[in-house]
């Protein structure tokens, strides 16, 4: 009977043109090359054993299959492959981890084979992984001979490095293991082999998770889905660790550095979670020890009261952003608590040594905020620096989660200001913020939102029979019965952002057609620096976007096509032979009201020529445009011709040319709406086609948009 890794070499072999080598096999399978060799043996064996042809080797080459079973491989049944357990390397090293930190506390090598089916090199490669992992965490060990390696550190650094593997292990499943309120945790630790750690979790993690929603309650803290993770994960290993007899001893950390930092603070009691041990007088060191734990828990933040950075030291540390950016910033009361609440948990999780596992993931596209960042990081840097009396370096997750308070403000006080309404709620994990991401999209894009209440899962499952709220956004699945809401994710895509504003037009009203569309260029996509004309034609690709949505303009602030012609503007029958000549004679009419000058027509001229065609946006017509601060405004023209001719040599034919020259790339956008409009009806270009003046073209534009 053969196991699963041999299926996985036989699959891969099959979809293989040529030999393969046991090197290749080696690192597809993530093991040693005398794994591969011992599975080749085992795979001629099973092969023999359904008088099957055994594997083809080529000397220095490698072995491929027998092509007369390539298309019987199908046919054996899944029950073929049950037997034998295979894991990836880097499951294997986190079991191997895991059974150190949770289980054993000593690893012997020599009885891992066995156990893993793979062979003593394999082995030897596993654990040299395992020593990397806890060298890059600084995580203390010692190895000696014939006993195996085993931890030597002390007991909170121990503890780090048990969270830093757990939160390794659960954050590929958040969303699992939160909607089954850490259930979903124990097929996690059963996949890891982890027996003592599961029998744990099924005698505690109720308790645990009552604990945790009854101090939320008693001090009105209020966890994100990722800092209630976190504090669950914390707490179920303190609860392991002491279960085990391993208790904090003296540590400056916890004794001197509490003492100081959470002075006037009042110490929290967590006699009910002792209670769970069944200790009376639990050491004061480890009750100080959950004080940290809690306030590294992510919280959604209301007033400022709860965090140990004094009111002060947050007002300082705000000053000298505002002096390192050179202006001065309206702090709002939300931003100066969210500050507040992060400056607590990056100096909580700095003194604990941890970090959350999606931190060396942050890829924002923070491109226009270059010199703000490099502020943030110089001065939390400082500020944390100085707190704790140790060297601290933020990460870029720390630095960005300031630099989007310090945006928001920014942005809040450039926004045009208009009369709110609507209240919003917004269901997210936390990770990464998600929350103040949406708020500051939402805020952006819509003028009427009154309130914007961001819940945790939990949170909203616990209320959401009381919520009283206009509109429901949620960046997770939310339960069948909750009807109504819009899934929306924290870096919103044009797309998204376009369904949103389709969705609940009725009740919201863009702010500004200009900036929903310049942030879909500009910001939302995510896209690198644009030529101009790359950006003008992205611009006409959103408006086809908003137009085959049913999007309809909700303002009437913007400038038409029919408002940029007059008969001066517009000439019908032009004779001319290429595609060169019609965009000189377009541009003619624009020079001779002195909108434009030679160089602009050139540039036109160039790029319809290098780009192949560029401006042909639909059967007959041409769209020649440039981006050019040469323009103070929008301006355009329009030429029929007298006989079609190829926009460029061998290109498509054309007969109708529309110009249009802009400034930036929004303003023009209700004229590319009119464009597209013109163009849907096949009539109205026979009818431009017919056209005897230039003012029945105008008439023609005009009866389009209507």
């Amino acid at each position: 009977m053969a196991n699963v890794r041999i299926r996985k070499i036989l699959d891969y072999l099959s979809k293989q043109d040529g030999a393969v080598s046991t090197k290749e096999l080696a690192t597809f399978c993530g093991v040693s090359e005398r794994s591969i060799r011992n599975d080749l043996k085992a795979i001629d064996e099973w092969l023999l054993s359904k008088d099957l042809p055994p594997l083809i080797v080529i000397n220095r080459k490698g072995v491929y299959l027998n092509p007369s079973l390539i298309d019987r491989l199908p046919d054996f049944e899944e029950e073929q492959w049950e037997e034998g357990i295979h894991f990836e390397v880097e499951e294997r090293k986190r079991m191997i981890l895991a059974e150190l930190f949770f289980e054993s506390g000593v690893i012997n090598s020599t009885k891992l084979p066995e156990k893993y089916d793979v062979s003593q090199s394999t082995i030897v490669n596993d654990m040299r992984r395992v020593y990397q992992w806890l060298d890059e965490n600084g995580i203390g060990f010692e190895s000696r001979t014939h006993t195996g390696i085993r931890l030597k550190d002390d007991e909170i650094n121990i503890r780090r490095g048990c969270f830093l593997l757990l939160v390794e292990m659960t954050y590929p499943s958040f969303t699992d293991v939160l909607q089954s309120e850490f259930s979903y945790l124990e097929r996690i630790f059963n996949n890891h082999n982890l027996k003592e750690l599961t029998e744990v979790l099924k005698t505690h993690r109720l308790s645990i998770v009552e604990i945790i929603n009854q101090y939320q309650h008693d001090l009105n803290w209020k966890l994100t889905d990722d800092g209630f993770i976190n504090t669950f994960l914390m707490m179920l290993i303190c609860l392991i660790r002491m279960k085990n007899g391993c208790f904090i001893e003296f540590s400056t950390i916890i004794n001197e550095q509490y003492n100081k930092l959470y002075e006037g603070i009042e110490q929290i009691s967590f006699e009910r979670f002792f209670n769970l041990l069944n200790i009376d007088s639990p050491p004061e060191v480890e009750n100080k020890y959950l004080n940290m734990v809690w306030h590294v828990g992510n919280r959604f933040v209301y007033d400022c009261s709860k965090s140990i950075i004094k009111k002060e030291e947050v007002q300082d540390f705000l000053y000298q952003l505002e002096k390192g950016i050179g202006n001065r910033v309206i702090w709002r009361k939300e931003e100066v608590s969210n500050v507040s609440k992060d400056l607590d948990v990056f100096l909580n999780k700095h003194l604990l040594g941890i970090k959350m596992a999606f931190e060396d993931n942050v890829e924002n596209d923070i491109s226009d905020w270059l010199d703000e960042y490099e502020v943030c990081r110089q001065y939390l840097k400082e500020f944390i620096s100085k707190k704790c009396n140790d060297d601290y370096e933020p990460s870029r997750f720390e630095v960005i989660q300031i630099l989007l308070e310090l945006v928001s403000c920014i942005s809040a006080t450039e926004q045009e200001s208009a009369p709110k309404a609507y209240t919003v709620y917004v269901v997210c994990s936390g990770v990464m913020n998600e929350s103040r991401l949406i708020k500051y999209r939402l805020n952006q894009l819509f003028s009427n939102i009154g309130t914007i209440r961001c819940l945790s899962y939990h949170e909203f499952i616990q209320n959401k029979d009381t919520l009283d709220y206009d509109i429901l956004l949620s960046t997770l699945e939310l339960p069948e019965d909750v009807k109504d809401y819009y899934k929306v994710s924290s870096i919103a895509t044009k797309e998204e952002i376009v369904d949103l504003v389709i969705l609940l037009r009725s009740r919201l009203l863009i702010a500004d057609q200009r900036r929903i569309v310049s942030e879909m260029v500009d910001v939302l996509m995510g896209i690198p620096k644009l030529q101009n004309e790359q950006k003008l034609m992205l611009s006409m690709e959103v408006a086809k976007y908003l137009h085959n949505k049913n999007y309809s303009t909700l303002n009437n602030i913007m400038v038409h096509l029919e408002e940029l012609l007059n008969p001066s503007l517009v000439e019908v029958n032009v004779e001319a032979t290429t595609g060169s000549e019609a965009i000189q004679k377009a541009g003619n009419l624009l020079m001779n009201q002195g909108f434009i000058t030679q160089t602009e027509i050139d540039s036109m001229i160039d790029l319809n020529n290098k780009l192949h065609g560029y401006s042909v946006i639909d059967d007959s017509v041409a769209f020649p445009h440039l981006l050019t601060s040469a323009v103070n405004a929008p301006c355009a023209s329009i030429v029929t011709l007298k006989k079609p001719v190829p926009i460029t040599k061998g290109g498509r034919e054309v007969s109708i040319l529309i110009m249009l020259l802009s400034n930036d790339g929004t303003s023009h956008i209700a004229v590319i709406e009119d464009i597209i409009d013109l163009l849907t009806n096949k009539d109205n270009k026979k009818r431009l086609n017919e056209a005897k003046t230039s003012e029945e073209v105008i008439q023609i534009i005009r009866e389009a948009r209507k």
